[in-house]
């Protein structure tokens, strides 16, 4: 979570016009036009929802509004299903944001 929020930070810093704390040796930031950040979901009661159905809601929703020059963070995907499964499920949206040809 510490380096997602870095990482988001410097390219923010960057995007802006802006100094980051990055290395100029090795390191690139291409534009972006959108950020989407996705953290840890919780029960939502009022909308009848449990956390993973939360999490898919808001997954669903990131990909259906990301786009080729989006930078996305995805993170503590699958909780509370089983190592396997959260495996699964990343693997998943990494290969549907693959797909977008960056």
């Amino acid at each position: 979570s510490t380096l997602m929020r870095s990482t988001a930070a410097a390219a923010l810093l960057i995007n802006s016009g802006l100094c980051a704390p990055v290395s100029s040796r090795g390191s690139a930031v291409r534009r972006f036009d959108s950020l989407f950040v996705r953290g840890a979901s919780a029960d939502v009661p009022t909308e009848d929802k449990s956390a993973f159905g939360a999490e898919m809601g808001d997954v669903s929703a990131l990909l259906r509004s990301c786009g080729r020059r989006s930078l996305v963070f995805v993170d503590e995907i699958g909780r509370g299903t089983s190592p396997k499964d959260g495996t699964s499920l990343a693997g998943a949206i990494l290969e549907r944001v693959a797909e977008w040809e960056m």
